[in-house]
This record gives structure tokens, sequence and C-alpha cells, in this order.
């Protein structure tokens, strides 16, 4: 559900938010007890960090 709340409050102008709105459904796919963030600025960090290397904090 969060992802697509991300993806309708953003403009299509911005292909590279949405990217990471389809990176943050995958990302919370495979870390459920990650899913309640205390703030997007913190998802898109972990969204960034976890594109770096995955099985980072896994």
């Amino acid at each position: 559900t969060a992802s697509s709340v991300v993806n309708g409050s953003l403009s299509p102008s911005h292909p590279e938010t949405v990217t990471v709105s389809i990176n943050k459904s995958e990302y919370e796919d495979f870390l459920p007890h990650r899913s309640t963030q205390p703030s997007t600025s913190t998802v898109m960090i972990d969204i960034a960090m976890s594109l770096d290397t995955i099985p980072h904090d896994i």
C-alpha cells in the first residue's frame, strides 16, 4: 500500500522517483519487518544502499 501511495503522489516527470517507488515495493517484499519506516528519506536512503549491496543488511 505504501508504494501505491508514493506512486500516486509523485509526478511522471520524475522517472527516478518512480523507479525508487518500484524498488521500494520489492525492497519491502523481502524485508517485511522494515515496512514501517520513520520517514520517506530513510526509505530512499535504505533503498539506495540496498541497490548497491542487497545482501548487506541481511
